[in-house]
């Protein structure tokens, strides 16, 4: 948990009367309006001198001394290559003299120390000094603590942003804060964290059950929240390069992250992004002879998987996402070579089935997945997969035999069909049912719903419709995609605090909603309708391609960059993999899979309107680019 202290200004008792208003009274604004400078968030010129000071201490090693800053409270963070190292947070009315920057940072390099050197000695300060060079610092310091409304105690995620506000508990002239960086990493609900904390401050475990709201009238527990700004030593520094020691520039983050701009969306970005996360996809398959494949959902806050091997399914996702990429023309020839080698392995690994593994065959829209994987990718150089493919179409023509049973409307139906839909554009066989099917599940699905089908229902439209031939839910999936754009966030929607989730896609009217992984799946599809004439004309296209750049701005801010991989202990594990949302460090198999999708479907789009151009310009249509 947060800091915990005592103030002798805090000690008035919080009385029921006071939480018969809408908003509690701020006792702690009361003592810092006294103060000078009165308490305030720092502005990005206090934030950097307050870094260059904390910085100056840590690459000297020497004690920290009285440094000035407005913010109520402060956290500073140390890493050593991604391990978080040492940490402490203070309360400016705690801090005495030297003030809460001085404080902090006394409290995480001692703690540093006796992590980095737990036997140093009495040289321990002089090799601290050397070994301080790789360590990367991070400071957050908060603005004034506002109190939260009973309103707001019913339902504190519709105030506390994730990622971006702090909490702060007061009870018993004692104070309990964490830190917006402290919520993410422990994934804890903020209603569930304050209830913690005043339980914690009253010394009654038993009170972590308890509502909000009933603390706060008849335990005298006061509830805060705050914001901050975020410094970092993250930005491109010398040495040997950030997320593996040294030492770089300091830069603001957001939820832990460099905010990506738009103008930073090229086709370059794009085929790097694409390259990455097929790093990312070799880093987390499981090495050695055990043939399991790749990881469950990495967790870069802490460095491991959980579970530790992913499902079928999921595999099933990356292999085809890596098969699709190994046919992008706009990829490097390496990277396509590279992704299809690696889809091959992820195959071989699920064929071999290890005692107490969960095989493929069990899943039976994995094992649809695979049938497409396996026939793109061809068994001829790997006759161990004939076997895997043929369960594959045994599985797909039984279910086309069966008697036939009304569909939910699930995703998991969506796949089938998709799978059964390529099966017949490619072989021929059992056409009518898949038309079948797949009439049936657009019938069902309700206006609107559509959305929550893709890529996979719209991938099927496509795969018989051929390249050529009508699609017969054309108008369908048009009016899907306006409905798409119109939940995607805008600047005017986010502000300039929150630009970070510009370009996401939220996927239901409530206003807590917030753009997560799942913005890739209908983007997916719609960066496919990019280049397909039928459903986008020539007059749509600019602002297709604009609502597509906004897109993959949002996709492009939740890679694991060089700044949260700076912040985590394996970053060479969760570099270019696809975080759940911006807050969320956790990295699932299948976020990652639909985003290589969503960014090879783009870029195949735009290879295909180029061509188009040229062609009608009369030029000659030269072979596949080799990329940047």
């Amino acid at each position: 948990m947060g800091a915990v202290g005592t103030s002798a200004a805090a000690q008035d008792t919080t009385t029921s009367e006071n939480h018969a208003k809408d908003r509690q009274p701020d006792p702690l604004a009361e003592v810092l309006a006294a103060r000078e400078p009165r308490t305030h968030l720092p502005t990005p010129a206090e934030a950097m001198d307050a870094y260059a000071a904390a910085a100056s201490w840590l690459r000297g090693w020497d004690d920290p001394d009285g440094f000035a800053t407005p913010a109520a409270a402060v956290r500073v963070s140390i890493y050593e290559r991604g391990r978080l190292v040492g940490e402490a947070s203070e309360l400016a009315e705690h801090a005495g003299p030297d003030g809460p920057l001085a404080v902090a940072a006394a409290g995480a390099m001692a703690r540093a120390r006796r992590v980095v050197l737990p036997r140093g000695g009495a040289i321990g300060d002089e090799l601290m000094a050397e070994l301080a060079a790789d360590l990367t610092l991070s400071l957050e310091l908060a603005g004034p603590f506002t109190p939260l409304s009973v309103v707001e105690l019913l339902n504190p995620a519709a105030e506390i942003q994730p990622g971006l506000t702090g909490i702060a508990a007061r009870a018993q002239g004692q104070w309990a804060f964490v830190f917006p960086s402290e919520l993410a990493a422990s994934g804890t609900a903020p209603g569930v964290k304050l209830a913690a904390m005043a339980a914690s401050l009253l010394g009654e475990p038993t009170l972590g059950v308890e509502l909000l709201t009933d603390l706060a009238q008849h335990r005298g527990v006061s509830f805060y929240r705050f914001e901050v700004v975020h410094v970092a030593g993250v930005g491109v520094g010398v040495g040997v390069g950030v997320g593996v020691g040294a030492e770089g520039s300091p830069v603001f983050l957001t939820r832990g992250n460099r905010i990506v701009e738009q103008n930073e969306v090229t086709t370059a970005s794009l085929v790097r992004f694409a390259a990455g996360m097929v790093g990312h996809i070799a880093a987390t398959r499981i090495g050695g002879d055990a043939g399991l494949g790749l990881m469950g959902t990495i967790n870069g806050a802490r460095g491991n998987a959980d579970p530790a091997v992913a499902a079928p399914m999921q595999q099933a996702l990356v292999a085809l996402a890596l098969v699709r990429l190994a046919q992008t023309q706009k990829m490097p020839a390496a990277t396509r070579d590279r992704a299809r080698s690696l889809a091959l392995a992820i195959v071989k690994d699920l064929a071999r089935v290890e005692p107490g593994e969960f095989a493929p065959a069990e899943d039976g829209v994995a094992a649809a997945v695979l049938w497409v994987v396996l026939t793109e990718l061809g068994t001829t150089e790997a006759p161990e997969l004939r076997e895997l493919l043929e369960t594959c179409e045994s599985m797909l023509a039984a279910h086309a035999a069966a008697v036939p049973v009304e569909r939910q409307g699930t995703v998991s139906d969506a796949v089938l069909v998709w799978a059964l839909a390529e099966r017949a554009a490619q072989t021929g066989r059992d056409r009518e049912f898949a038309e079948r099917e797949l009439r049936s599940l657009v019938r069902q699905v309700p206006r609107g719903g559509m959305v929550g089908l893709m890529p996979w229902i719209g991938w099927a439209e496509l795969a018989l419709a051929g390249d050529e031939g009508p699609i017969p839910s054309a108008v369908v999936l048009r009016e899907a995609r306006d409905v798409i754009w119109t939940h995607q966030l805008t600047l005017r929607d986010t502000g300039a605090a929150e630009r970070d989730l510009r370009g996401g896609i939220v996927f239901t009217a409530g206003g807590l909603s917030l753009p997560t992984w799942n913005t890739a799946r209908p983007v997916a599809f719609l960066a496919t309708m990019l280049g397909d004439p039928r459903l986008t004309t020539a007059q749509e296209m600019p602002g297709e391609v604009g609502r597509l750049i906004d897109a993959m701005r949002f996709l492009q801010q939740l890679r694991a960059g060089e700044a949260v991989c700076a912040f985590s202990p394996r970053p060479e594990l969760v570099r270019g993999g696809i975080r759940a949302a911006v807050w969320d460090p956790r990295q699932p198999p299948e976020a990652t899979a639909l985003t290589l999708l969503a960014v090879v479907e783009l870029l195949d789009s735009l290879d295909t309107l180029e061509e188009t151009a040229r062609t009608r310009a009369g030029g000659a249509s030269p072979g596949g680019a080799e990329g940047p």
